[in-house]
């Protein structure tokens, strides 16, 4: 008998608690509010941070600046060229010869991000900033030359002879070579043109997200962040001239290029 008092107590009990639970879930009123939050450009997208092949989680990045290329500043905008470099051949000790020529880029010196001297070099690179907040955004960055031409008084062409990128490696800021081969696509083996016509060096198609992620494009196989550069060029990037033209003697000849990145909206 008292076995069965204590059931049938506890089902009282339980069907209290169900009564008084379906009484309290009524609404009675009901509004909505907003969190708000807004987004200017920072301090940290506007650096130029150096090429880092494993950085999943940012804690790595150097902040550097280059003087031998064109940096942009945070009032480029949201998709911006962030850093192109310039593609210094040094001097020729091949000499002002008729046959064919090649010759391996520089690498570059890089400094601090106060602009103190480093010590140390790195492969030339190219450097795109997203920070639109835009999904699948597509963008290209190009590349075009003029032909080397010499500076002296009476200016000479150097018919043929042209820049062209040899090998490279893709880096992104919270990422990983291989996440940033995912998203966008590198240039190939590939003459710079001269004839006005010019080539992809990267691009993301619309289909993949590169928001708030910035992507390099380093002129050398292999390239890793902890690499010692030490033999001051690379063959990333060549100079290449054909058998037939004859440079001037001890002259500076120079290309202007023109890198070009848009939008694929």
């Amino acid at each position: 008998m008292k076995k069965m008092k204590w059931i049938n107590r506890l089902s009282v009990l339980t069907l209290i608690g169900l009564w008084t639970t379906n009484v309290m879930a009524a609404d009675v009123d009901s509004r909505t509010t907003n969190g708000i939050i807004e987004f200017g450009e920072g301090v940290g997208p506007g650096d130029l941070i150096k090429p880092n092949e494993e950085d999943p989680d940012g804690e790595k990045e150097e902040v550097i600046t280059v003087k031998d290329g064109s940096s942009a500043t945070t009032a480029s905008g949201s998709l911006r060229i962030q850093f192109v470099p310039n593609l210094n051949f040094g001097l020729n000790t091949q000499g002002y010869i008729n046959g064919p020529q090649e010759q391996p880029v520089k690498l570059l010196d890089y400094q601090d991000r106060n602009g103190n001297e480093t010590g140390n070099k790195v492969p030339p690179f190219v450097q795109v900033t997203n920070v639109t907040g835009i999904d699948n955004l597509g963008w290209t960055l190009s590349a075009k030359a003029t032909e080397f031409i010499s500076t002296d008084s009476t200016p000479h062409t150097l018919t043929g002879a042209y820049m062209s990128l040899e090998g490279s490696t893709l880096t992104m800021t919270h990422g990983t070579t291989e996440i940033a081969n995912g998203l966008v696509n590198k240039q190939v083996t590939n003459k710079i043109p001269t004839d006005g016509s010019s080539i992809t060096v990267l691009s993301a198609e619309n289909a993949k997200s590169t928001s708030g992620h910035q992507f390099s494009n380093v002129f050398h196989n292999e390239y890793t962040e902890a690499g010692t550069y030490t033999d001051d060029t690379t063959s990333g990037v060549m100079f290449k001239k054909p058998a037939g033209i004859t440079p001037k003697k001890n002259h500076l000849y120079k290309s202007t290029i023109t890198w070009t990145l848009a939008d694929t909206l």
